[in-house]
């Protein structure tokens, strides 16, 4: 045999070698419940499969995650098949897909300088199992909207600045979520919006007298356990509570700008956030044995809120596959080639200043030649500067240079009272009857004499 044969020999040896053992190796974990409560990535490396069934449409999917490491950061790579069944109760609204991709997660993640806000173009978490977490919706109160429904909701085209935007694990709109507080993207993305359920509870294999497992990491790279924790200060294993409360009483509205009724959970906005109102932080995490870590909830905002370290560019959805048709890039129900942006959800497609480029996206929302983030005005064309910060832009402030929000000018000449340095003028009648007034009252002086 020559040398060439032997290395073709070789390499089909260490390909048959390397194919049997990614299969004899890979951990199946088809409905398995977690159980390891390490906040370090690296303790879970390894190679995972599972087979499951969509329950309802009777189609089995097999799950695949490697989990690896270099020692600085660990990749998560998986298809997006859950290691559970699923769809015993969900009404989904494209069927379930495999979908390959990959997420970075820092060993050691550290703390950001502020908190970052979730956001729709980024996944929030992947979970152990490799399915994504995306917690906020597209749908919205925008009863002006053509798919709006008789409570003037729509389930998509919205942004998170649209406000109102709805909970999918709210008290009127479910999403089609099934058993497990999930279901899928257009792509067939399957995501869960709230509790898992199936990776940490079994009250046979993990009592809820032992705290709870490690069931993911979040897009910061800090763990997500399940609902419960070793209380310290009573020694004893209880759920974490959440700081957000439902508001009470009722909401503005009914208009076109606020939905009314009481608040009862349909939308974020029907929580607040009270400070050492619960156990956790305002992104639902909390430091436990020296660890910070996101913890489930069975109230708003359910798992996190916020990110308190810094997100990795590997979960966005533009950049690891999206979660969107490919013709609706921003899921905002307009195809790309008609949508004025084509990224940024806006079903409105408002445009203020008429340049084709939608207000969502234009840099130059008004189109008066500065930039939203240094436009003082960025919604008023005729106006960009204020110099005294007082809310009237220079253009039309009687005195630009001092502050003066009333704009009192009690002569009238265009200047504020606050900068002028005039006298004011006396008409020639004030000034007849004062001088009068005086020659009166010297001519009386003079007579009592």
């Amino acid at each position: 045999m020559n040398t060439l044969s032997r290395c073709f020999l070789n390499q089909i040896i260490s390909v048959a070698f390397g194919l049997f053992c990614s299969v004899v190796l890979a951990v199946d974990i088809t409905d398995a419940v977690l159980s390891v409560q390490s906040s370090n990535c690296e303790d879970y490396v390894n190679t995972y499969s599972a087979d499951v069934s969509d329950l309802q449409n009777n189609n089995d999917y097999s799950m695949a995650v490697t989990i690896s490491s270099n020692g600085a950061k660990c990749t998560l790579s998986s298809n997006g098949i859950p290691n559970h069944n699923f769809n015993e109760t969900g009404n989904f609204a494209s069927a379930v897909a495999a979908n390959q991709r990959a997420f970075s997660i820092p060993v050691n993640p550290s703390p950001a300088n502020t908190v970052t806000p979730l956001a729709q173009s980024q996944w929030d978490a992947v979970l152990l199992n490799g399915v994504v977490l995306d917690l906020l919706s597209a749908g919205c109160y925008n009863p002006t909207a053509q798919n709006a429904d008789n409570n003037g909701n729509t389930a998509i085209g919205c942004s998170v600045a649209d406000g109102w935007l709805l909970d999918p694990l709210g008290a009127e709109y479910t999403f089609g979520a099934d058993e497990h507080n999930a279901h899928t993207q257009p792509d067939g993305t399957y995501h869960y919006h709230g509790d898992p359920v199936a990776l940490w509870r079994s009250d046979i294999l993990i009592p809820t007298t032992i705290a709870s497992p490690v069931i993911g990491f979040a897009a910061d790279g800090y763990p997500i356990y399940g609902p419960y924790f070793l209380d310290a200060d009573t020694s004893m294993v209880r759920r974490a509570l959440s700081s957000f409360v439902q508001k009470t009483g009722s909401r503005p509205g009914p208009d076109n700008n606020d939905p009314g009724g009481s608040y009862d959970g349909t939308y974020i906005d029907d929580y607040q956030y009270i400070e050492n109102g619960g156990d956790l932080d305002q992104c639902n995490g909390m430091v436990v044995n020296g660890q910070y870590g996101y913890y489930v909830t069975e109230s708003y905002p359910w798992v996190l809120n916020c990110f308190i370290g810094t997100v990795d560019s590997s979960f966005s959805k533009n950049g690891g596959g999206g979660g969107f048709p490919r013709n609706d890039r921003d899921g905002d129900g307009l195809r790309n080639l008609l949508d004025n942006c084509p990224d940024d959800a806006n079903s409105g497609q408002s445009d203020l200043d008429g340049n084709g480029e939608g207000d969502a996206c234009d840099a130059d929302i008004d189109g008066d030649g500065y930039l939203n983030d240094v436009d003082a005005f960025p919604i008023a064309s005729e106006e960009w500067l204020d110099s005294d910060g007082d809310g009237q832009g220079d253009n039309s402030d009687n005195c630009p240079l001092v502050a003066n929000a009333e704009q009192v000018d009690s002569d009238n000449d265009s200047i504020g009272d606050e900068c002028t340095t005039n006298i004011p003028v006396m008409s020639p009648l004030a000034i007849f009857a004062l001088a009068s007034l005086l020659i009166g009252f010297g001519v009386r002086r003079v007579y009592l004499s």
